[in-house]
């Protein structure tokens, strides 16, 4: 494998497509909120979920109350989670839910006692091998020298692997990461040259960092890039 080491910009690159790399993953969080419940109703908490499992966190923070959450994968109940009655506090109880990638994951939160309160905290968590917002690859397509900007998640790791391949098109394109919309000043970039199918770099994100951004651009005035891209945690 033939490796170039930008020692100053702190970027490696390559251009050998077998690349043998630990596959990496970061845990997001779709959904967090906290409150308490009464007898009166239930509290409904919501989310189209991102992932194909995703872990239904709850967690009783004060009140007396007999507690059961039931959990939904669009309108089918699939788990439950229950809290015996009593004045205490717990920490995190987790249910793994499977098959819920574009579906609804819905939790109610049933006080079941007269008269006492429920204090909880509840959060949906999934994980994804990609830290695009949409789930998955962005394909598109850039016309004569114009540009498309993606944001991203942030990496648990602090760390981006960039990946970009051309589908079609014989157009020169660079590529730019950047983060807290400092587009001026990238983290790292590189150039893919007509000849060239595919590269991948990796940078870092510095301390403070509030979002992480990808720019393509297509540098030809005569050709289209035709173009996949992914950002994973390195």
């Amino acid at each position: 494998m033939t490796k170039v080491f930008l020692l100053a910009m702190g970027i490696t690159f390559s251009t050998n497509f077998e690349m043998n790399t630990t596959e990496k993953t970061c845990r997001i969080r779709m959904e967090s909120r906290s409150g308490t419940v009464m007898g009166g109703g239930p509290v409904t908490i919501k989310n189209t979920s991102r992932c194909e499992e995703t872990f239904v966190m709850v967690k009783k923070d004060g009140g007396k109350a007999q507690t059961l959450v039931n959990i939904y994968v669009d309108g089918q109940l699939r788990d439950k989670i229950t809290f015996d009655n009593g004045d205490y506090t717990t920490d995190w109880k987790t249910k793994t839910i499977t098959g819920t990638k574009n579906k609804e994951v819905k939790v109610d939160i049933i006080n079941q006692s007269v008269g006492n309160k429920f204090e909880y905290a509840a959060k949906f968590e999934g994980i994804l091998p990609t830290l695009m917002r949409s789930g998955g690859p962005e394909t598109g397509t850039l016309l004569l020298n114009t540009q498309k900007t993606f944001s991203t998640n942030i990496s648990c790791t602090g760390k981006y692997r960039i990946i970009v391949t051309r589908i079609s098109g014989s157009a020169r394109a660079t590529v730019r990461a950047f983060q807290n919309n400092n587009q001026s000043s990238p983290l790292g970039s590189i150039t893919i040259e007509p000849n060239e199918q595919k590269k991948e770099f990796v940078v870092s994100h510095t301390s403070g960092v509030s979002m992480f951004g990808v720019i393509i651009q297509n540098l030809s005035l005569t050709d289209k890039f035709e173009y996949r891209l992914n950002v994973k945690p390195e």
